[in-house]
């Protein structure tokens, strides 16, 4: 059989010629399919079933297994890896779901940290691995156990849990269409200390990349879904004193370094304990109108980036991020120790370090809050969280540009059962800058809030203690603090163009107005992937900014017509044009792609649908064209 299939990934297309001589497995058991694996680098599923893995399957050449049109499960039985790609091998997977793989770590000896658990379904070492339609489900990436501690040596640490789906260090991993569901990177467990004996425990192993876990690696995502991935710490060792914790990164995917590039791709409901919850990044990452959703971080100190956290090169474009959150832990007291609850650091996006760059993307729910305290006597009481950055918190370099910023909110810990007056805050509802350099250009920042239960809280938009905030032609509206008027919090550049609906921040340059109304609609989708704030037709940022990008938000056209508009929507115009004595010609301009229905009325109230046209790549519309020799009036308007 002559079979020819074609991939691409990110403009690279890999043609893979299936030969007549190509195996085929007609017998879904364990050894029909490594028969035809050792007879041919060709593999093609003729059956549906789930196979049942006893060893691990070691690729050391290149080899192409093909289940397109059946169901053909593999299944490691929650105890072994399913693959072992090994150096110069290419591995290539189609329609083939991978489930409960497992790779664990060797557990320490007396005093020795427990061993790595890398790849719970696949271990990628300087090799390349493709997969076209697959799903990856319930994989674990497992750390062994640190040896317990003797006479003469103190316990040891658990091991690492690394790339519950994947682990990758170095090597090429492209992915296109992929689910990854259910995936786990897990640290092994602390030793345990001498019975008895006041000593600690071993600190708990940590854990990196519920799904994938990357590091020196060139990895491709193309429309690939993870859902409910995780990753944790291990337990701290027994003993009289807890071991202490170091915690988990990157609940979705971890990359430590080389180049990542994703696109179309979705993060929801992932979680880590203290960074990343979907996307901890240290490389090159660049993301590309993907959606990150429901995703979190939940006992850090601080706790950082429900959705994403970088400490390196960071592109997002044309991106949601919607209802993610970051909570630090709670703080207690114990056996006289007074620990304070963890900060909170981007709800959303928190960057440490490096330069990172949002574009045409939104914000909206994401939340941003410090851990609670219980209360205790003496010693103590420990001291809440501040919750920082309910969408953003950055302490870098960060530009952001076209961006809607809607309905978040950063919020300080309690002090359970006694509240009393503390430093703790949330500060800035939508960012929270703290760092070098951040430049807001053509972006929406209203109805966001900060609060605690008593006065700490400011900068309802923006709260900045890092370098000055350069801001040109952007809106901050209807922002709060303790549900008074507060839209920002320290120093800022007025560069035109920017309207606040409060005195903050004070805005002198002309083009600039503090205490106006800038009249937006409910935020919402109109047209393109992401919600926005759109402007109503009295709104003063209609036709008030200057030196426009090439686009909007959505991807809508700058200027419609002689100036472009304040913030991050450009308002678009239906037009008609009588191209004859009997007929007129509708059009509008919208976000390329998006769909638009035309609608007509006589009367302002009986609306009737006549045609739904999507917009071509530079967001034109033409609808078709109009009897006009009926004499009676018609209103026309079109919906997204």
């Amino acid at each position: 059989m002559n079979r020819i299939s074609c991939f691409r990934w990110a403009g690279l297309s890999l043609f893979v010629s299936f030969s007549a001589a190509a195996a085929t497995v007609s017998n879904c058991d364990e050894a029909s399919l490594r028969a035809a694996i050792a007879s041919d680098s060709v593999v093609i599923f003729n059956c549906d079933a789930t196979i049942a893995l006893s060893n691990t399957i070691v690729v050391s050449t290149d080899l192409i297994l093909d289940a397109t049109g059946h169901a053909v499960v593999l299944d490691g039985r929650s105890s072994v890896r399913i693959f072992d790609v090994t150096s110069g091998a290419r591995l290539h997977l189609i329609n083939l779901t991978l489930s409960n793989g497992r790779a664990t770590g060797t557990t320490g000896g007396a005093g020795q940290s427990g061993g790595p658990g890398h790849g719970g379904a696949v271990r990628v070492q300087s090799a390349t691995v493709t997969a076209l339609n697959c799903r990856f489900s319930s994989n674990r990436a497992v750390g062994g156990d640190g040896g317990p501690a003797s006479d003469i040596v103190l316990p040891g640490i658990g091991g690492p849990g690394e790339g519950g789906g994947i682990f990758c260090a170095p090597g090429q991993v492209r992915l296109t269409n992929c689910v990854f569901a259910g995936n786990a990177a897990i640290g092994g467990n602390g030793g345990a200390a001498p019975p008895g004996v006041m000593q600690f425990g071993g600190p708990a192993g940590i854990a990196q990349g519920g799904a994938i876990c990357a590091g020196g690696s060139q990895i491709s995502l193309i429309d690939c879904d993870f859902s409910g991935n995780q990753a944790s710490q291990g337990a701290e060792g027994a003993g009289i004193w807890s071991g202490g914790t170091v915690g988990s990164w990157g609940g979705g995917c971890f990359f430590e370094s080389g180049t990542l590039v994703a696109s179309n791709c979705s993060w929801q409901a992932n979680s880590a304990d203290y960074a990343g919850g979907g996307f901890h990044n240290s490389g090159t990452a660049v993301l590309d109108r993907c959606r990150f959703n429901r995703n979190s971080t939940h006992r850090g100190s601080p706790s950082q980036g429900g959705a994403i956290y970088s400490r390196g090169t960071l592109t997002v474009r044309g991106s949601l991020f919607e209802s993610n959150s970051a909570t630090g832990k709670n703080g207690f007291i114990l056996r006289g120790g007074v620990f304070n609850a963890g900060d909170a650091e981007g709800g959303a996006v928190c960057i440490t370090a490096g330069a990172a760059g949002i574009t045409n993307s939104a914000f909206a729910r994401n939340e941003a809050r410090g851990g609670n305290a219980a209360f205790g006597l003496m010693p103590g009481p420990p001291t809440p969280g501040s919750g920082s950055g309910g969408g953003l918190f950055n302490r870098a370099s960060a530009s952001v540009l076209n961006t809607t910023f809607g309905f978040n909110s950063a919020t300080a810990g309690i002090l359970d059962l006694f509240p009393t007056p503390n430093s703790r805050a949330g500060r800035g509802g939508a960012i929270a800058h703290e760092g070098n350099l951040l430049t807001l250009r053509f972006s929406t920042i209203a109805s966001n809030h900060v609060t605690d239960l008593f006065t700490n809280s400011t900068g309802g938009g923006c709260y900045n203690s890092g370098s000055p905030v350069q801001l040109q032609s952007s809106i901050f509206s209807g922002n709060t603090a303790l549900i008074l008027p507060n839209n920002t919090s320290g120093s800022f550049v007025d560069l035109g163009s920017n309207l606040s609906s409060d005195s903050t921040p004070l805005l002198s340059t002309p083009g600039s107005a503090n205490s106006i109304n800038s009249r937006l609609t409910p935020l919402a989708n109109y047209g393109g992937n992401t919600p926005v704030f759109a402007l109503l037709a009295d709104s003063p940022a209609l036709d008030a900014a200057v030196n426009p990008p090439a686009t909007d938000q959505r991807g809508v056209l700058r200027p419609q017509r002689a100036r472009a508009d304040i913030g991050a929507f450009e308002q678009t115009f239906l037009t008609i044009q009588r191209i004859s004595a009997a007929q007129v010609q509708l059009a509008y301009q919208g976000a390329p792609g998006s769909l638009y229905t035309l609608q007509a009325t006589l009367n302002l109230t009986d609306w009737l649908d006549l045609e739904t046209r999507a917009a071509g790549f530079n967001g034109a519309i033409i609808f078709s064209n109009l009897n006009a020799s009926n004499p009676s009036c018609r209103f026309f308007r079109v919906r997204y």
